[in-house]
Formats: C-alpha cells, sequence, structure tokens
C-alpha cells in the first residue's frame, strides 16, 4: 500500500518535494492521495520518472476504488488489483467501505 503516514501543509509538502530526504515518499504518498498535485506536477518539482510516479498514481487509485465498496461489493478483479498492488489484508479492511478485520478480508 501507498498511505501518507505524515501530514504537510502545502508549503511544507513543496519543500518535501524539491529536497531528497527520507520524508520525500511520504509527500508524494500525501500530494497523490489529496489530489492536490498531479504527476506532472510532482515530476517537476522532483524530477522523479513519471513511469515510476505513474505507478504509484496506480496504487493510489486503487485505493479510492476499494474505498467505494463493502467487502461483499468488492470484485475478484479489485481484490487481485489491491493484492498486486502491495495492500495488506489489514489495510484492505481499513480501506472499505463498513467495519471489517483483516480475517474478514482473508
Amino acid at each position: 500500500g501507498f498511505q501518507p503516514t505524515m501530514k504537510f501543509t502545502e508549503e511544507e509538502l513543496k519543500e518535501e518535494l524539491s529536497v531528497p530526504t527520507d520524508k520525500r515518499i511520504f509527500a508524494i504518498a500525501q500530494a497523490l492521495h489529496d489530489k492536490t498535485m498531479t504527476v506532472e506536477d510532482i515530476h517537476n518539482i522532483t524530477k522523479i520518472d513519471h513511469w515510476f510516479l505513474r505507478r504509484l498514481e496506480a496504487i493510489v487509485k486503487t485505493w479510492d476504488k476499494m474505498e467505494q465498496s463493502s467487502l461483499d461489493e468488492m470484485s475478484d478483479e479489485l481484490m487481485l488489483e489491491a493484492k498486486k498492488n502491495g495492500y495488506s489484508d489489514q489495510q484492505i479492511a481499513q480501506c472499505l467501505k463498513g467495519t471489517y478485520t483483516e480475517d474478514d478480508v482473508r
């Protein structure tokens, strides 16, 4: 999975993106999850390859799709996509509409 675990202000976000530090990946995650910056915006600041940024964006889009589903509504295709994108059962349970446990997802 690829969730932001830190919360940056807009100014802090741009600063974290512009300087390669251990926090940069969290800034990218926040920008993509919050939809405050496009892949092109992030690329222009970081110079990180578009291909890599698009992969991260795909992971975020999977999260967005999961947020719209309950476990009963979640298709096999979406579950496979989530697993291929690295989401754990615990992360999937937290994302879905409703209250689920890691064991429910398994």
